[in-house]
């Protein structure tokens, strides 16, 4: 199959992603990660990008995914937020169950008959904020700004590794086997060690978009690291060296996942979906979102689910959340549109981010805090406890502000950034310094 019939991006294509703009049509919200799990002959996938914490079902000879459940957290004295930034679906004693985040609670909800009953909850007393969850090895794994936590199912930590991406999270990943946490930021991709608890080894990836989501797959069975950077797809070993390397021409690049048999990696770089054969190098199948006749779609996170009968792709999609069979043919889909009178603009094209140049200071001190993942050209709210700011986004979305730490007594704030259109929003806690 020819590369760049399957892998190409013109011109055209990209500029109207960036910068058309329809008046009259429908918003719609953005979906860029989440997880799945085969459960009861159904497939069940989970997204909390909308701020709510949303579970959608497949049932097979469906063309549609049933938007099952769609919640918040239950607002409760000293919450900072009450939006849900990530979930993980999990199968415990015949039962399912999701595993939500907001802010520094954790939650974990039964799901019974499509709906979801809270089964535990914690708090993190430290403030360290639950960026993104993971399931590995049977275990739920939180990915905060200050570590990485293992936890069973009772919701007590039992592991914790002083390492995180705050900036994204979603780039923050633990292998299968839990031998090694892979750690992208920006142009480089840190191994760390987890019997050592050091980072035994950084590689160079190429990135002109360096607060982009990006996921790896790593072959533990012969230590081989599968990653799509904005250039190209590559193959490395755990030692650094790359193996091969095949050009891609989107400029964009996103995750990256074996299939089951572990003979193809399943890739994703916006406007294309693609399975790769990891022997030689050689496309298989793909889809062209261009083809899919589905507005505003542009392919980001991707999850493979095993099922009884073979395993499909989850393709979070912008506008819409794809299920594919493993021919990267339609199966079905869900279309997320909020009828409104708002024109239709560009949505983005990586996770909503941020990151601060320190995590504490003292009142009246400066803090530069950077984010990504709005709306090209997109007026802005940054607030710092109830001090608010204006700033604006670039052509990617992207901002850079200075504030000023306000005079309080309490130990923590928030600081957060809203999207005055999208109606997007992430936050993160800053420590303000007391004087003694």
């Amino acid at each position: 199959m020819n590369r760049k019939g399957i892998f190409k991006i013109l011109a055209i294509v990209v500029l109207s992603f960036m910068f058309v703009n329809l008046v009259g049509q429908s918003k719609t919200k953005a979906y860029y990660s989440g997880h799945a799990l085969a459960y009861n002959n159904n497939i069940f996938i989970t997204s909390t990008n909308t701020g709510y914490l949303e579970v959608f079902k497949y049932e097979p000879g469906k063309t549609d995914l049933k938007n099952i459940i769609k919640l918040k957290p239950v607002q409760e004295s000293g919450m900072i937020s009450t939006d849900f930034n990530s979930a993980v679906l999990s199968e415990e004693g015949g039962q399912l169950y999701v595993y939500a985040s907001s802010g520094n609670r954790l939650y974990k909800y039964l799901i019974n008959n499509d709906e979801a009953f809270l089964a535990n909850k914690t708090i993190d007393n430290t403030w360290d904020w639950y960026g993104r969850l993971d399931k590995v090895g049977g275990k739920v794994v939180s990915l905060g700004t200050k570590t990485v936590k293992i936890w069973n199912s009772d919701l007590q930590a039992i592991d914790s590794y002083k390492i995180s991406n705050a900036s994204n999270p979603h780039n923050l990943r633990l292998s299968a086997d839990g031998k090694f946490i892979f750690n992208i930021k920006g142009s480089e991709l840190s191994i760390f060690d987890r019997t050592s608890r050091r980072v035994v080894r950084t590689i160079n990836l190429y990135s002109s978009n360096v607060t982009g989501n990006r996921r790896l797959a790593y072959d533990e069975a012969a230590n081989m690291i599968y990653v799509i950077d904005d250039g190209a797809v590559k193959q490395f070993s755990t030692d650094g060296d790359i193996y091969k390397s095949l050009r891609h021409d989107s400029g964009f690049g996103y995750d990256s996942v074996l299939s089951a048999d572990n003979q193809f990696v399943y890739i994703s770089n916006g406007s294309s979906i693609a399975k790769l054969k990891k022997s030689n190098f050689k496309f298989v199948a793909a889809l062209e979102n261009i083809d899919l006749g589905i507005a505003n779609s542009w392919a980001m996170g991707i999850n493979r689910v095993d099922t009884s009968s073979g395993e499909y792709l989850v393709v979070f999609n912008n506008s819409n959340i794809l299920l594919l069979n493993p021919n990267m043919k339609f199966v079905a889909s869900y279309k997320s549109i909020e009828q409104d009178n708002q024109p239709s603009i560009i949505k983005p094209k990586e996770n909503l981010s941020i990151s601060l140049d320190k995590m504490n200071g003292a009142p009246y001190s400066n803090v530069m805090i950077s984010g990504g993942g709005y709306w090209p050209n997109e007026e802005l709210e940054v607030w710092i406890g109830d001090k608010n700011y204006q700033s604006f986004t670039d052509e990617y979305g992207r901002y850079v502000k200075t504030v000023t730490v306000p005079a309080t007594k309490a130990d923590r704030i928030d600081i957060k950034t809203l999207g005055k259109n999208s109606k997007l929003s992430y936050s993160i806690s800053f420590k303000v310094d007391q004087a003694k």
